[in-house]
């Protein structure tokens, strides 16, 4: 679906980590596939992420 789109792609934003159903991580082989294409058609992967971010630098939450 990336390359099809890959003209008019600016990004593609994804939350790789289920937080309502249990804090359920992405499948990693989805993930890398998805992080290929982006960069092949030159758009921006940004993974909107909540649930391991708080987990792994709690000094940065109370930053932002």
């Amino acid at each position: 679906m990336v390359q099809e789109h890959a003209s008019a792609l600016a990004c593609v934003l994804v939350e790789p980590m289920l937080g309502s159903g249990g804090c359920i991580p992405g499948d990693p082989e989805f993930l890398r596939v998805l992080r290929e294409s982006t960069r092949e058609a030159g758009a921006l992967l940004i993974f909107d992420e909540v649930m391991t971010s708080r987990t792994r630098a709690p000094a940065a939450c109370r930053r932002a």
